[in-house]
């Protein structure tokens, strides 16, 4: 006699044998196994899930964060730019009044060559004057100093030779503070402001660098020295140093390095503006691709499911019990029994025909029985 288990609307029946106890453990081993994987099944479902919407969310905000980035970069590297072509602009003039008093060859601060020191300086955009040096001692000048005037010691200088003092103030200006470049006995007095006339931008610094020797030539704030160095004299870098966003850019023809830098904090403003955006975007991705991966888990952790693929595969077969004739004795027939093997295990139908019949699953098995 086949053991079976309990007798469930199948139609299966079955005398009651030593044997049917090991059915009736089988089948629930069964199906406190299949409990057991259903649900550590739903618990990797709930966790796929989660990552499926915080995934997306997360990868929003560091995309949004990288823009921000790569965008208050490429700001501040215009604002470089600005800077750095205002003082080649400087440097230019700077460089034309000297050669041109110096090819004029004129007598040392005659009128005629204070003229040509306030033409120059009329027509200059940049120099606010043009004067005559001998050592540490202004002789004459576009101001019409009557007098030498102390300028004091050179601060460094330039590869090309140019001399520069910092911080020079001169009576006849008020005593407001002048760079002075000097070239050939000739020099140029020009505003600190002036090299790095940008626009007036809250919470934005802008400095100018001797590229060759790393000393500062002026600035509108405080510049540590060092950001320099992690350019890595490159002709453009752009960093992230402490609370500060750094861009450095290097002229190609002067001995310059213009340095920008702006607060940190500045992204944060540009990360919500992106977050706007690419959030909401995460968000729905997210949220469909979690009902996928929902979808697409529960699929074979649904009975119906495991019962489809295992009509799929051909794991139903059938066994027969006999039907004896009491008073004689002779087998006059047979029940088919369906049975499911899946992997070492074997099924019995009750534990699937109802659930198959509900499903329209039975339909499937039925065909398999058939054949």
């Amino acid at each position: 006699m086949v053991a079976l288990c309990t007798p469930g609307s199948g139609g299966v029946y079955s005398s009651l044998t030593p044997q049917d106890s090991r059915a009736f453990r089988t089948c629930g081993e069964f199906r406190a196994g299949d409990t057991m994987r259903r649900s550590v099944g739903i618990a990797v479902a709930w966790a796929i899930g989660i990552a499926a919407v915080l995934g997306p969310i997360f990868v929003s905000v560091h995309l949004a964060r990288t823009l921000s980035l790569t965008v208050e970069f490429n700001r501040l590297g215009v604002y470089a730019q600005d800077a750095l072509r205002h003082a080649e602009t400087t440097a230019r003039q700077q460089t034309h009044a000297s050669v041109t008093l110096e090819r004029a060859h004129l007598p040392p601060c005659s009128p005629q060559e204070i003229a040509l020191m306030r033409q120059l300086a009329i027509t200059s955009d940049y120099l606010e004057a043009v004067g005559r040096v001998s050592g540490n001692q202004l002789l004459c000048s576009s101001l019409d100093n009557n007098q030498p005037l102390d300028l004091g010691p050179v601060d460094f200088s330039f590869r090309a030779g140019t001399s520069l003092r910092t911080g020079v103030r001169l009576p006849m200006a008020g005593g407001q503070p002048f760079m002075v470049a000097e070239r050939d006995g000739f020099a140029s007095f020009i505003a600190p402001s002036v090299p790095i006339d940008v626009p007036n931008v809250p919470s934005v610094t802008v400095a100018l660098f001797s590229a060759s020797t790393g000393r500062l030539v002026t600035s509108d704030g405080p510049v540590p020295a060092n950001w320099r160095s992690l350019a890595h004299n490159a002709f453009r870098a752009d960093f992230v140093d402490g609370g500060n966003l750094v861009s450095v850019v290097r002229s190609s023809r002067f001995d310059l390095d213009a340095v920008v830098s702006a607060p940190r904090t500045i992204v944060d403003t540009t990360v919500r503006r992106f977050a706007y955006f690419f959030v909401p975007i995460g968000i729905l991705c997210g949220l469909a691709l979690a009902g996928a991966v929902w979808y697409l888990t529960s699929i074979p952790l649904s009975m119906p499911g495991l019962l489809r693929a295992a009509a799929r595969r051909n794991e139903f077969f059938v066994e027969y019990q006999p039907v004896v004739e009491l008073p004689s004795g002779r087998w006059i027939g047979a029940e088919a029994l369906v049975r499911w093997r899946r992997g070492r295990e074997v099924v019995r139908p009750d534990a699937f025909i109802s659930i198959a019949e509900e499903s329209g699953v039975i339909s499937l098995i039925t065909e398999r029985v058939l054949a």
